[in-house]
């Protein structure tokens, strides 16, 4: 926090001569700082999950297709092998489609502390 920005926040100001008071509370404004910063810091992690979960549609979208183009291939090879007369049982399995990409989970560093034994020797 800045001191000039401290200092307008909390400046005394003269009220037409009814008296001073202050503009802002010198603990509710490092609160009001604090608000700020949890702002910014949500709005990082906002954006740098949406990039993730651009990058996860678009990793989906891939193995989508490259799945449809196996699975063309595997209709044309198991109708080959049927005019050939092998049995319907015998063709090779269909290729499967693996599971969607799901973005990682982050463990908050404060549940960590939770963990931790208190100084007191409790366990």
């Amino acid at each position: 926090m800045s001191i000039a920005r401290s200092r307008l926040l909390c400046q005394s100001v003269r009220n037409q001569g009814i008296g001073d008071f202050l503009i802002g509370d010198p603990a509710a404004t490092g609160e009001l700082f604090a608000s700020e910063a949890g702002k910014e810091k949500k709005r990082v992690e906002r954006e740098r999950r949406k990039e993730l979960r651009a990058e996860i549609e678009q990793e989906w979208a891939e193995m989508k297709h490259q799945h449809n183009a196996a699975v063309e291939n595997w209709t044309s090879e198991c109708s080959k092998l049927q005019e050939t007369g092998l049995r319907k049982k015998d063709l090779p399995p269909k290729p499967k489609l693996g599971k969607k990409p799901k973005l990682p989970v982050v463990e908050d560093e404060d549940e960590d502390e939770e963990d931790e034994p208190n100084e007191k020797g409790d366990v």
